[in-house]
């Protein structure tokens, strides 16, 4: 029988909520992991964390996981961008540079990475258009029981000002570096967890892989405020975190 805990996305959010009502937790500084990894974004043996229910801050609100399976990773079109493996609670795999690139403004091949949450999504420099890509859409773990569940580096944040804050990292490739700007979009329906109004983005991207932080911001009760916004940033204390039960 298996140990790991597992939270639809709705239920894991109620138990974050429930914490972060009583601690809060600052978002520490810029220093950490590079968002940039090169040609080659290569993990190895990095540990994966499961979502603990009995949390009471982001001190504890993940456990070390020990389940093993085989890694898939797609893009937004559902082709398979490399695989990997968890072995007890170990994580490695290697994405290279993708068969498939698309240009930025395709909706199709980047609209959960960007054209869901802002408008006007285009490249601004360089100004000739030859930038193309692709990006991360879904990791999951498949085990020997015949489960799926997603599979996301994120990190959970709270300050004063907010309830609780979910970032989770956009994998994105490029083949030339550029500048990536979009505009806001407002009342943005995410099923299963809100209604979101989102912050004009700028991104410079080198060529290769780089790890965009996304951060989805829930807002207090007084105000009922939720945010999206994205960035470019040194990656502190994120982890490999499984999630909900894919039934794929």
């Amino acid at each position: 029988m298996k140990k790991a805990i597992k939270l639809s996305g709705a239920a894991a959010l109620a138990a974050i909520m429930v914490f972060f009502a009583a601690t809060c937790s600052n978002d520490p500084g810029e220093d950490g992991e590079s968002p940039y990894k090169g040609e080659k974004l290569v993990v190895v043996n990095e540990q994966v964390w499961d979502h603990a229910l009995d949390a009471h801050g982001p001190t504890n609100a993940y456990v070390p996981s020990s389940r093993s399976g085989d890694l898939f990773i797609n893009d937004q079109k559902g082709n398979s961008l490399g695989t990997g493996t968890i072995t007890g609670g170990k994580l490695s795999f290697t994405l290279n540079e993708p068969e498939n690139k698309y240009k930025i403004d395709d909706e199709a091949a980047f609209g959960k990475a960007f054209h869901e949450y802002w408008d006007n999504v285009t490249v601004v420099e360089p100004a000739v258009d030859t930038i193309e890509g692709n990006d991360v859409r879904m990791m999951f773990l498949h085990e020997d029981e015949g489960e799926n569940d997603l599979f996301f580096k994120e990190k959970i944040v709270g300050d004063r000002n907010i309830s609780v804050a979910l970032e989770t990292i956009i994998f994105i490739y490029v083949n030339e570096n550029c500048r990536i700007k979009g505009d806001a979009k407002h009342n943005v329906s995410v099923p299963g967890t809100g209604i979101f109004s989102s912050e004009d983005i700028d991104l410079r991207l080198k060529k290769g892989w780089n790890m965009a932080s996304r951060k989805m911001l829930y807002g207090t009760e007084q105000e009922g405020i939720n945010i999206i916004s994205m960035k470019m940033k040194n990656l502190v204390d994120f982890k490999w975190a499984l999630w909900v039960e894919h039934p794929l």
